[in-house]
């Protein structure tokens, strides 16, 4: 004789499944939450490129905007050639508000750059996937 199930076997089963599969429903959401909303609502400007001879390396200068509430910068960034400028801050040089910026490769594995000295803190990295950087507050 067959019984069926029925009452709080039936329900702790239930139970026991959706508690199972809740963690790989909520899992799912957040991956696709984290893969389809972006991270901010930044955007970076490209002012100038300057190419480094002999490497594959290019210094690029920027403009940062995230919207009314978080001001405008000015940012430089080492980067490879043939990469994308990533949308984030300046890895050498980052300035509240816009300024004038010069970058200058005096050789392959150093970067020059100039800024005005009214331009306050500044943000500054020494070296940069291997490019020594000096920054000339002018």
């Amino acid at each position: 004789m067959l019984r069926s199930m029925s009452g709080p076997a039936r329900g702790s089963r239930l139970l026991i499944a959706f508690l199972l599969i809740l963690p790989l429903v909520i899992g799912v959401a957040v991956s696709l939450f984290v893969r389809l909303v972006p991270r901010t609502s930044c955007h970076n400007e490209v002012v100038e490129e300057q190419l480094a001879r002999g490497t594959a390396q290019r210094a690029v200068v920027f403009r940062r905007n995230c919207g009314p509430k978080a001001p405008v910068t000015t940012n430089v960034s080492v980067v490879a050639t043939d990469g994308p400028l990533p949308d984030d801050v300046g890895n050498v040089l980052i300035l509240k508000d816009v300024h004038e910026v010069a970058v200058r490769w005096t050789d392959a594995t150093h970067l020059t750059v100039g800024y005005p000295k009214e331009a306050g803190d500044a943000l500054e990295a020494g070296a940069v996937h291997g490019i020594e950087v000096t920054l000339l507050p002018r």
